[in-house]
């Protein structure tokens, strides 16, 4: 099911057992119950396992997919300021067992749609008691070849990780530091 305005959409979705038909039809009903109501107000932070502080970096929320969040400088994904600065923050799904975290962290980063240009050598940090690496990175982006600045880090808790993947076109210290700040401010809700 799929719905919403012309600034945001909403998709349900649902499975059931191919051989279980009776359930498949009780689930649909289920999602067709749905209501969307432009009045409420949806808190995106709400239902997420962690707080951020976006302003800590002039940043903004932009969109919310699934878990993940995204904060950009003035609240569009992508952004559309020049510096065009933006921070996705996303957790893992499933558990995992990484046994080279660093090499992990490299991986990832080569992942994105970048062509990377220099890449520091990831460093340990360490933010509300979980520890996990930085990497900073020069790259440009593969469709357009812009040339980005990149801050990644990647914090291993519980055999799950949270990805902090930051990119700017600013190319002085103020939007990297901006970066910083915001996943500095990062901390786990407690467990209820």
């Amino acid at each position: 099911l799929t719905f919403g305005t012309d600034k945001e959409t909403y998709m349900i979705n649902a499975v059931a057992p191919k051989n279980n038909a009776a359930l498949g039809n009780e689930v649909k009903k289920s999602i067709l119950t749905a209501v969307y109501d432009t009045k409420i107000t949806v808190n995106p932070f709400e239902s997420i396992d962690y707080t951020l502080t976006p302003a800590k970096g002039g940043l903004k929320f932009s969109k919310r997919v699934a878990s993940s969040i995204i904060l950009s400088t003035d609240g569009n994904f992508p952004p559309k300021t020049e510096d065009r600065t933006s921070l996705i923050v996303a957790k893992s799904y499933n558990k995992v067992t990484i046994q080279d975290k660093k090499t992990f962290c490299i991986n990832r980063l080569k992942q994105a749609p970048l062509i990377l240009e220099h890449t520091e050598s990831p460093t340990p940090i360490s933010i509300d008691g979980i520890q996990g690496f930085e990497i900073i990175a020069d790259a440009k982006e593969k469709s357009t070849e812009r040339t980005k600045r990149i801050y990644q880090v990647v914090l291993f808790s519980d055999n799950l990780y949270y990805m902090f993947f930051g990119s700017t076109a600013d190319k002085s210290a103020k939007s990297m530091t901006a970066l910083k700040q915001v996943v500095q401010s990062f901390k786990r809700k407690p467990v209820k």
